[in-house]
């Protein structure tokens, strides 16, 4: 995502993610994406004012859910 300038979402189970082999990847994780320049670590609402100061993406439509 970093070289696509893109946005990485993460979102984590503490079922799943609060076991000691998942916390140890997580914490590499987050030591790789820390040695990037220019990353922006921002919550949901922090993105959400971004966009409403900005007006990005206005053209980004939801994609309409299908039926079984």
């Amino acid at each position: 995502m970093y070289r696509e300038d893109g946005c990485f979402v993460l979102t984590m189970h503490p079922w799943i993610s609060g076991r000691a082999s998942r916390l140890d990847g997580l914490e590499r994780l987050i030591r790789a994406i820390r040695e990037e320049p220019g990353v922006w670590w921002a919550t949901c609402k922090q993105v959400a004012e971004w966009q409403i100061e900005t007006r990005q993406n206005l053209d980004v439509v939801p994609i309409p859910e299908q039926g079984p």
